[in-house]
């Protein structure tokens, strides 16, 4: 990757970011257009909110922070590979903070066990596999979003609402979608709610795999054996699964309860598909939002000579955009605050 796809600002101490912002082509193996222009607000969050802190007299005073803000391009040997990147800058490694990120529980996983190495706290805004937990495998790990389980409890509690005792659960096999199976089965133990059918998806499934599923499902649900359909999976397998639920007409027959990666509308899971999942129901994370930033960011978008690398696809397609993406900026804000208040603390401890 360029280094113009890298946004930064100097500082006596440095922020890092890892967010995902271009597509990435399996086959080609580079990155391609940027598929949710929410991703470049939260980039351009990371530097409004250290110039916020940097303006800030109550915090580090007489100090200030940079960025380094990296594209992972959804991709876990990309992160790692930036992750590398972005550690190499630096003579002194005492100098970086923390760094927030990633985009993605996998990319998570492996870039804060890299980053373990030198000591580095990392702070994600969307990571939100339940194993990330684990502060025993991950000790310097943090979110600014809620785990999983949060997510799987709001599915049981729709489930007991509606009484729907049998249900299938469809899950990517990936630690998003393994960890997520593994807690809804465990927390339904006291329930009443019994899982009917399950499968994992790869991530690279085939469309023989998708018809498959679908074949099984419609199977199922002629023996009355489920009422509503869990949705826990990565993107690549909503596509799949949606795609071939519309090439087989099962509108209506399913209630699909999907979670965040189905419910947000910036990340398209849907698109082209949307009769296929009409009447679903879906979990998205509650964010804050600011007027401030806002005006800020429309500012950015109108300057031609913003040096946020993204703004001009951005500016460019502008009015092709969903204008009701929630981009969720206030976890990144929050966790470039975290950081910073993290070494503020340290900094008046040790006087």
């Amino acid at each position: 990757m360029p280094d113009r796809e890298v946004y930064r600002q100097d500082g006596d101490f440095v922020i890092g970011a890892l967010l995902a912002l271009r597509g990435f082509h399996e086959e080609t193996r580079i990155c391609g257009k940027i598929p949710d222009y929410g991703a470049v607000r939260r980039a351009e969050a990371v530097a409004y909110a250290v110039d916020r802190i940097n303006q800030n007299p109550a915090i580090l005073p007489n100090t200030t922070i940079g960025y380094e803000i990296y594209d992972t391009c959804y991709d876990r040997s990309l992160a790692l590979e930036n992750s590398l990147r972005f550690t190499r800058n630096f003579r002194d490694i005492d100098n970086v903070i923390g760094v927030v990120g990633t985009s993605l529980s996998s990319t998570s996983e492996l870039t804060t066990t890299f980053l373990s190495i030198f000591e580095i706290t990392m702070v994600s805004h969307f990571a939100t596999s339940d194993e990330l937990s684990d502060t025993l495998r991950y000790p310097y790990f943090m979110r600014t979003i809620p785990p999983d389980s949060y997510q799987i409890m709001a599915i049981i509690d729709i489930l007991n609402h509606f009484g729907w005792e049998y249900v299938a659960f469809i899950y990517s096999e990936s630690l998003y979608g393994r960890r997520a199976y593994d807690i809804f089965t465990a927390e339904i133990t006291t329930t009443g709610i019994c899982v009917s059918y399950s499968r994992s998806l790869g991530l690279a499934a085939k469309e023989v795999t998708y018809r498959e599923t679908i074949d099984d499902l419609l199977k199922i649900h002629r023996d009355s054996l489920f009422s509503a359909v869990v949705l826990f999976a990565e993107l690549e397998n909503i596509h799949g699964l949606m795609r071939m639920a519309s090439q087989r007409n099962v509108t209506g027959q399913f209630i699909w309860i999907g979670s965040d990666s189905f419910g947000i509308p910036c990340l398209h899971s849907v698109l082209g598909t949307e009769e296929a999942a009409l009447g679903a129901f879906t979990i998205i994370p509650k964010a804050g939002t600011s007027d401030l930033f806002d005006d800020h960011f429309r500012r950015e978008v109108d300057n031609n000579l913003s040096e946020n690398p993204w703004i001009a696809e951005y500016r460019e397609e502008e009015s092709n955009r969903v204008s009701d993406c929630p981009a969720f900026e206030s976890l990144v804000a929050d966790a470039v605050e975290v950081i910073a208040r993290g070494l503020d603390r340290l900094c008046v401890s040790s006087l």
